[in-house]
């Protein structure tokens, strides 16, 4: 299980799944990319599947043809490009700190102290 020290000294869990604490963010920069990727692999698999060419487009995807449903397919597409691009981050439960990881600085990340006490829980899902 990784984790880290916040800089008020708290240690932030970074590995599991579902942590309420802990984010994405893309840059606005990244946008039209990341939809314009994912809108072009996920009709390139579309037109294959109509074309009768699946496994084909596996082959040219995977470098083989591999046992995965058509859901999971189109999941890892959209995904991919979107992880990818985002920047990890974890908000700290002591002191509210927003810590993000820049893509390309690995595990540096960069501390963001919210001014109003409603930065609490930033990523707290919709009811």
């Amino acid at each position: 299980m990784s984790s880290f020290r916040c800089e008020c000294g708290a240690v932030i869990r970074s590995s599991g799944g579902d942590l309420p604490y802990a984010g994405h963010l893309v840059a606005d920069a990244d946008m039209e990319r990341i939809i314009a990727r994912t809108q072009e692999e996920v009709l390139s698999f579309l037109q294959s599947l109509s074309a009768g060419k699946r496994d084909e487009w596996l082959t040219k995807r995977y470098g083989r043809v591999i046992d995965i449903t058509d859901e999971s397919i189109v999941y890892e597409s959209v995904s991919r490009y979107w992880i990818s691009a985002a920047m990890r981050c974890f908000q700290c439960s002591e002191c509210q700190r927003l810590l993000v990881a820049p893509p390309r600085e690995g595990d540096l990340y960069r501390s963001f102290q919210p001014e109003q006490p409603e930065g609490k829980d930033v990523f707290k899902p919709d009811a």
